[in-house]
């Protein structure tokens, strides 16, 4: 199955004729509000252990969905963290809008859970 096969997911999505990059549909681009905004400065800092990375929200370090604190290995990754939650409008936060959070947060809690299966299989 091709990338514009008529049974790819992409299939709605317009070729730009100037390049070969692909312009989205807008229906990638809609998802639910979670809640208003309720911090006003983001910033990165050290980890507590100075092992790695955090992201502040105010006053507080951003945790993970099971409630654990986000470190993150790099100051990179964390800079585009926070630089996603810096995006979120104040009229809600759109976690559509921030792949790189739930990509971090997947790898953080699943994947320690299955990695022996992960590796079993390559």
């Amino acid at each position: 199955m091709g990338l514009w096969s008529e049974s790819s997911p992409l299939s709605n999505a317009r070729r730009n004729s100037d390049s070969d990059s692909v312009t989205m549909p807008t229906s990638f681009m809609t998802g639910s509000i979670v809640g208003k905004r309720f911090y006003k400065k983001v910033t990165t800092r050290d980890a507590d252990d100075g092992n790695g990375w955090t992201v502040m929200l105010d006053y507080r370090t951003l945790i993970t969905p099971s409630k654990r604190p986000l470190k993150l290995p790099s100051l990179a990754l964390a800079k585009a963290i926070a630089a996603d939650w810096e995006y979120q409008l104040a009229e809600g936060i759109r976690p559509f809008t921030m792949p790189l959070m739930k990509l971090a947060c997947t790898a953080l809690e699943r994947v320690p859970l299955t990695r022996p299966k992960i590796i079993e299989h390559n």
